[in-house]
């Protein structure tokens, strides 16, 4: 989902696996773990992405850069999430 911040693109959150993908404006993306529910839905609600995603995401969840963890990769947030909804319904 495209997110209003300065500093961040988009984000997409997978209910399922607990992980949060965050795309910044530079380009560069990261997968994070083992992200609670409750910190995706403070994240969607907090006034600045930019400065929530500092003090509560950033180093405090496991994370690894999209082409590191995913070499050949390409984030597709609409196909990740229906991908996620298809194995929910399945």
């Amino acid at each position: 989902m495209k997110i209003k911040s300065t500093n961040i693109s988009e984000a997409f959150y997978s209910h399922k696996a607990a992980f949060l993908i965050i795309v910044f404006k530079n380009g560069a993306s990261y997968h994070y773990r083992d992200v609670p529910l409750e910190i995706w839905q403070e994240f969607l609600a907090s006034d600045s992405k930019g400065s929530y995603f500092h003090h509560n995401i950033r180093n405090w969840y496991d994370c690894q850069k999209i082409e590191d963890a995913f070499p050949p990769l390409v984030v597709d947030f609409k196909q990740a999430r229906e991908m996620e909804l298809n194995n929910a319904n399945s």
